[in-house]
């Protein structure tokens, strides 16, 4: 965006980035606020909260050590000037297109849950909130992929969004070799 709107990028930034964000940062931490005020007993879904929490948590922290460990070994490539690879497509990310963030909504959604276990579902409009966000990135990050990709390496990369889902795999995307 700076790039591209170089005269009005303090605007935009403090639109896009400070203020825009405010809502979302409100929503998601609105499930604190619920549980903090209520004395209900641990029960069922927060078990259920609990599990989709660490669940989210620990496939967003393995997609993002993969991606970092994409990057570094092309970083490797590149200087021992060997040809890089096009797309990481092994780990996680042969399953899923952004596995990184199905794990991150994963987190908000299970998060969530806690405020909805002390009945106040309303807290999930938080977590609807920020996938919407993240669902944004995700358009905007493959068209940039796109975008700054030619010749066998945006082929490389519609051949991988043809055979990978964007975030949850589907089950033929499950089948482990």
């Amino acid at each position: 965006m700076a790039e591209d709107n170089p005269r009005i990028w303090w605007i935009l930034s403090f639109l896009a980035v400070g203020v825009a964000q405010q809502p979302m940062l409100i929503g998601i931490t609105l499930p604190a606020s619920s549980i903090h005020s209520s004395n209900a007993p641990f029960s069922v879904l927060d078990f259920v909260a609990t599990f989709t929490c660490l669940f989210g948590l620990t496939l967003a922290y393995v997609a993002d050590s993969q991606l970092y460990e994409f990057m570094r070994n092309n970083d490797t490539l590149e200087r021992d000037g060997k040809k890089k690879l096009l797309v990481l497509d092994s780990g996680l990310w042969r399953h899923s297109r952004h596995p990184n963030y199905c794990g991150e909504t994963l987190w908000w959604l299970g998060y969530s849950l806690f405020g909805v276990s002390v009945g106040q579902a309303w807290v999930l409009c938080g977590w609807l909130l920020n996938t919407a966000v993240l669902i944004q990135v995700t358009m905007m990050t493959e068209e940039r992929m796109k975008t700054n990709r030619t010749g066998v390496r945006l082929e490389a990369f519609i051949s991988y969004q043809k055979r990978t889902a964007c975030w949850i795999p589907r089950p033929t995307d499950l089948q482990f070799h």
